[in-house]
């Protein structure tokens, strides 16, 4: 709070992010002793921008798509901890396993020392539709498996943008994220009811639905580029630009 009321601008890395913030901030307020700041929400609310970080977009263009006629990849490529909740996610491959349904399993994304141990269960369930575990050596392999996925997946209940999520569907696979956070506002109007889901039970049949539409070449990859191509550096860089132009002017420097 202190550092948002020195800041000249507060930005934000979504429209979701500024206002779960502000909207915590009364309660904090009401838990100091005495004098009450009330109105900090009004001044860090005017201050305050959004600006999506930049995802490079660049490089996924060029790594060619790729597609090798076997079953479907379908991607998980988040940071192996709880908060991306990558037990729901396994579960529901087993669901869509028991379906009968034929596909493969990316794991990719940083894992550290500590990590939950649905990861290793994850081998035992799934067996050898896991594809790949693990971190990839490079970020051009990283973004070969993007380009291979035809399905992404995050079961994640903290996200204040989702820059893999973002990556992984500008790469080319169909996504499959949580109505919560900020997903609802990365995709097109509109566009969420196949992509958007509430709870375990319907990421299982749409995660299903989605593989099987995968396999009869139902889904189109180049389907997101053109309206998440907003969240690449060429489009924000100027947007950064500008606010630091902006903040500069404001504060006498040059």
């Amino acid at each position: 709070v202190t550092s948002c009321l020195a800041a000249a601008r507060v930005v934000w890395n979504s429209e979701f992010h500024r206002e779960a913030f502000l909207a915590a901030l009364p309660g904090c307020v009401r838990q100091m002793p005495d004098c009450r700041p009330s109105w900090v929400v009004d001044r860090i609310r005017e201050r305050s921008v959004v600006i999506p970080p930049g995802v490079d977009l660049d490089l996924i263009d060029s790594v060619p798509l790729e597609r090798d006629g076997g079953p479907p990849i379908v991607a998980w490529n988040h940071r192996w901890e709880y908060d991306k909740r990558p037990e729901a996610f396994f579960d529901a491959l087993a669901g869509v396993a028991g379906r009968g349904l034929a596909f493969r399993v990316a794991v990719l994304g940083e894992s550290f020392a500590e990590r939950p141990p649905v990861f290793e269960d994850a081998r035992a369930r799934l067996g050898d539709r896991i594809i790949h575990m693990g971190w990839a050596p490079d970020r051009r392999e990283y973004v070969r498996w993007l380009r291979r996925s035809s399905v992404s997946v995050s079961t994640a209940v903290q996200e204040n943008f989702g820059i893999a999520a973002v990556e992984d569907a500008y790469a080319g696979a169909h996504p499959l994220w949580p109505r919560r956070l900020s997903y609802p506002t990365l995709l097109p109007p509109g566009a969420g009811d196949d992509h958007l889901y509430d709870g375990p039970e319907a990421l299982e049949w749409k995660l299903a639905s989605l593989v099987a539409d995968a396999a009869a070449g139902k889904l189109d990859p180049g389907r997101w580029a053109p309206h998440l191509a907003r969240y690449g550096w060429a489009a924000l860089a100027p947007q950064y630009d500008a606010l630091i132009d902006e903040v500069a002017g404001l504060s006498g420097g040059s």
